[in-house]
């Protein structure tokens, strides 16, 4: 069930939270009674475990990207108001299934989790507090949110970019859970209205997606880039390529193959976000949109996130509209940083009210 990579089957951060606090004790209680070691190969998939989950915890916060299926379990602290810290899982199983300190430089820059879909790109000199994770569509275990190419970003401490969770297992409106699992709960890119991974029971998708293609630069003299791209069951096309500078990203989604229209979301912090032309801006963050010129529509939306189990709140969505055309359409956006800002550091979200 862990990859070699350390992703877990289930694709979820709350999941693998309670999967690496599962094997801290079930490696407590071998140690306790004298029993002999587990196997070798299952010894690394544990480490792998503790290190993927500490490369997604933010290092500001504690707080962790609301990736696939959250329903609220955590075993090992019980109090309640600790639910969205991760810090202490992963550091408790670095600290119980590896070798490796929190502090090790092999856990502070960009990672590719292949294996299991997964790229972390780190801002360079930011000191690992702005960062990103990237959703590569790769399952060899049946996938929970149809969330191709998902970016979720990390600033000083502010989710800024965000995963809109899961809320619940059989939620009274249905289309809820569509809409907050599906690609309109993430921040990519829709076609024609629909989901390119069909769901065909409560737990199950038709049509899983495979990237075609997976590019990572992270290289000392050049900028940080990373490329991913897919091609749904009929035919739509989506490649993003993200370039990270100092203060500065660079997303380019390019899109084909559709039939209609194709929708760019981004799911925004709750904030007082101000939209001006093509500008959004907000609280030292701005994000800046290219459009194509047959762009029909371009506004903030309100959408729905659940950072708990059976919790649902309201956060803005910067939402973009292009209708369907021979030729492939770019979209750019740009999202900035304000270096000279003085940003409030927000306790995770449950901690302090």
């Amino acid at each position: 069930l862990v990859e070699a990579d350390g992703s877990f089957s289930q694709y979820s951060i709350n999941y693998h939270r309670l999967l690496v606090d599962t094997l801290v004790e079930a490696e407590a209680w071998r140690m306790r009674l004298e029993r002999p070691p587990f196997s070798e190969t299952f010894q690394e998939r544990c480490g792998a475990a503790a290190r993927w989950l500490n490369a997604l915890t933010d290092p500001v916060t504690g707080d962790a990207p609301n990736l696939g299926a959250n329903d609220g379990a955590h075993i090992l602290t019980p109090d309640p108001s600790s639910f969205r810290r991760f810090d202490v899982s992963a550091a408790r199983g670095l600290r119980v299934l590896t070798d490796l300190s929190p502090g090790s430089p092999a856990l502070a820059g960009s990672q590719h989790f292949p294996e299991g879909g997964y790229t972390k790109l780190v801002e360079p000199n930011s000191g690992g507090s702005t960062w990103a994770l990237v959703r590569f569509p790769r399952y060899r275990f049946r996938p929970g949110d149809s969330d191709p190419l998902h970016l979720d970003l990390w600033h000083e401490g502010r989710n800024i970019l965000r995963d809109g969770g899961s809320f619940s297992y059989n939620p009274g409106d249905p289309e809820l859970r569509s809409y907050i699992t599906g690609p309109a709960g993430h921040n990519t890119i829709q076609f024609d209205g629909r989901d390119p991974m069909p769901r065909v029971g409560r737990f199950l998708r038709s049509h899983w997606l495979e990237g075609e293609a997976l590019h990572l630069v992270d290289e000392p003299d050049q900028p940080l880039q990373w490329t991913g791209r897919y091609r749904d069951h009929l035919g739509a096309e989506h490649e993003r390529r993200i370039t990270v500078h100092p203060n500065r990203w660079e997303v380019r989604d390019r899109v084909s193959g559709f039939d209609h229209s194709a929708v760019l979301r981004w799911r925004l912090e709750p904030n007082d976000w101000q939209l001006e032309g093509y500008m959004c801006s907000g609280n030292g963050v701005s994000l800046r949109v290219e459009p194509p010129p047959q762009t029909t529509r371009f506004e903030l939306v309100e959408g729905w996130e659940s950072p708990h189990y059976g919790v649902r709140t309201s956060l803005p969505v910067l939402e973009l509209e292009v209708p369907a055309v021979r030729a492939p359409l770019m979209i750019i956006t740009v999202i900035r940083f304000d270096p000279t800002s003085v940003q409030e550091k927000a306790a995770p979200e449950g901690e302090v009210e």
